[in-house]
């Protein structure tokens, strides 16, 4: 069999292409309202079109002991990225349900447009002060 280099040379970038690229990234560091970072917090990346959490690892991220996260092969796409989306806060997390770059309201919070290959860094996350706890007794 003669396999021509034009053609084999054609299919090897066709199979590049196809798997070379995984998705594009999304890194930073999340920080407390008071600037230092936020250790252990699951933050999600949600598509725009969807009004809830995908079961998806792909866009859960949890920061490290130094507040970095990163998202990675995140399908192309339209997000806004969050904490406690469509969640109730937590002992762990104890934030009401907010938006990068500090909004409450999803409709204000930026838009990450995400193409395979692409990668997006230095996404500083500062979120607002924990909610406090408060003990509720009655009858």
């Amino acid at each position: 069999m003669k396999i021509y280099p034009a053609i084999f040379l054609f299919i090897f970038a066709l199979a590049v292409s196809a798997f070379g690229q995984t998705g594009g990234t999304v890194s930073g560091k999340l920080l407390k309202a008071n600037g230092k970072p936020l250790p252990h917090t699951e933050i999600e990346l949600v598509p725009v079109a969807y009004d809830k959490q995908i079961d998806d690892t792909r866009f859960w991220a949890t920061s490290n002991s130094l507040g970095d996260f990163m998202f990675s092969e995140v399908p192309d796409g339209k997000y806004t990225l969050s904490i406690n989306f469509d969640e109730k806060p937590t002992d762990t997390s104890p934030y009401q349900t907010f938006f990068y770059p500090g909004i409450a309201n999803r409709t204000q919070a930026k838009t990450f447009e995400i193409a395979s290959g692409d990668k997006i860094s230095g996404v500083n996350f500062r979120v607002p002060p924990p909610l406090a706890q408060r003990r509720v007794v009655g009858k």
